[in-house]
């Protein structure tokens, strides 16, 4: 600014010099009374402070930046941690189980001798909002009076946010004591079979995965003589041993 005034307030003194015929040393007093300084900083002096200047102001930014980023991813992977322990665990029912074997008049004598089985439907539930699930192999084991009668694996699969996931399944029965207890039993005896399920489930929160959350349920499912499960409705599986 002072620079530019300095060449403005000399290109007028030289005009008035040449219509009033002013010397020199007239002119340098006038520049003096003006209150224009006589030491104008060069151009090359004003470059390369502007271009401090500027380089200053680059590395503040870059730095700016960078606190800016890893404070913000903190804060994603505090709040998406928080997210994950306040998320609800999927849900768990059994809409039914059944053991296919003989009637209940032939069981008794053949039953050593005869192929059984249990099928079964297992419901699970996501009810979270915006939160996808995804799951490991689930495992399935069937238990009678504390002794397990058989299992099957379910392979990984994923399920989205309010979706409802049906796991339909088979397996072979081979426990005389468990057919006994059923086919043996009176019409109005029940017995008292137990399902487990253990899967690994991790949760899909701003675009990325958190970390394995382990989950085990226990069902507590009443067979009849028939072996039927005497429920007509949903069996909500819990975290722990039923009893």
């Amino acid at each position: 600014m002072a620079f530019s005034t300095c060449i403005r307030f000399t290109a007028s003194c030289l005009l008035l010099s040449r219509q009033q015929r002013l010397s020199f040393p007239v002119l340098c007093d006038l520049r003096f009374l003006s209150g224009v300084s006589r030491r104008t900083p060069s151009v090359r002096a004003v470059r390369a402070k502007r271009r401090e200047e500027e380089g200053d102001e680059g590395r503040g930014g870059d730095s700016g930046n960078g606190r800016c980023r890893c404070c913000s991813g903190a804060l994603c992977r505090t709040l998406g941690g928080w997210i994950e322990a306040c998320s609800p665990t999927p849900t768990f029912f059994i809409i039914d189980l059944d053991i296919l074997a003989l009637t209940h008049q032939d069981a008794i004598p053949a039953v050593a001798h005869q192929n059984h089985s249990i099928t079964f439907s297992l419901e699970i539930y996501n009810p979270n909002k915006r939160i996808d699930i995804y799951y490991n192999s689930t495992d399935i084991t069937f238990h009678f009076s504390n002794v397990s009668v058989g299992a099957v694996m379910v392979g990984s699969f994923h399920q989205d946010f309010r979706e409802r996931t049906q796991i339909n399944g088979s397996m072979n029965l081979m426990n005389r004591k468990l057919l006994k207890a059923i086919f043996g039993a009176d019409s109005n005896t029940t017995i008292d079979l137990e399902v487990n399920v253990v899967t690994v489930v991790r949760y899909r929160i701003f675009g990325s995965k958190t970390r394995r959350r382990r989950i085990d349920v226990w069902g507590h499912v009443p067979i009849g003589s028939q072996g039927q499960m005497n429920e007509t409705v949903k069996i909500i599986m819990t975290h722990h041993i039923p009893h």
